[in-house]
């Protein structure tokens, strides 16, 4: 914002579609900031399966409309698809109001152990992608199974911001069916004395069994 300007606040707008976009809060001008955030926590929105679109309108000190709108933002909603055992797809929506355009996508994928997420860049794709291939998921999966987001990265060289812009999506997890063998035959005492369960998605470590006998 323009700290000398007359300006009382900035309305920020949300909208499915840019139409009809809605009042969503004023926030106040505050001449020793030139810069602004809000946290949209709308309990009623339905942010992972809904687009939506922000802009910011200015007024002044009379409290009518500048005239100035801000560009237009949109969220990403990250999507992953159980292809089969091995691969998962990650599907998403395009952003399309950066400056500079989108230069490309990363595609991160996380595991949460405790409330926290753990990420990793699996890969990137170009600007006009919107899917990515996950061919090697992890052994192991989190306590909400296997998680994918979508970053997108504005091409550099935008002259009005010092770094370079991203948005990131909203992520999606998912959890497979576990498949797990047991052996039905077992001597802790005989020749066949080692008893270890096997299938896909165990966390040995993280794991715990009680083998009992028949009477308890």
């Amino acid at each position: 914002s323009d700290t000398s300007g007359e300006i009382s606040f900035f309305r920020l707008k949300r909208g499915k579609d840019l139409l009809n976009m809605q009042t969503l809060a004023d926030i106040q001008f505050d001449k020793n900031s030139d810069n602004y955030t809000y946290e949209d926590i709308d309990s009623k929105a339905d942010f992972a399966n809904t687009i939506y679109y922000y802009q910011v309108e200015v007024f002044d000190n009379c409290k009518n409309s500048t005239g100035s709108l801000s560009n237009v933002s949109n969220t990403i909603i990250a999507k992953v698809v159980v292809l089969n055992d091995t691969q998962n797809m990650v599907i998403w929506n395009k952003y399309n109001y950066f400056s500079n355009d989108v230069g490309y996508y990363y595609v991160y994928r996380g595991l949460e152990f405790g409330g926290v997420y753990e990420w990793q860049v699996i890969g990137s794709s170009k600007s006009t992608d919107t899917t990515f291939f996950d061919a090697t998921p992890p052994s192991e999966v989190g306590n909400t199974g296997i998680c994918y987001k979508v970053v997108a990265f504005e091409n550099p060289g935008n002259v009005l911001t010092p770094n370079q812009m991203q948005s990131n999506s909203s992520y999606s997890c998912e959890l497979k069916d576990f498949k797990i063998f047991f052996p039905t035959a077992f001597n802790p005492f005989g020749v066949n004395r080692k008893w270890v369960p096997r299938g896909s998605y165990i966390n040995y470590d993280k794991s715990e069994v009680k083998i009992f006998n028949r009477w308890g």
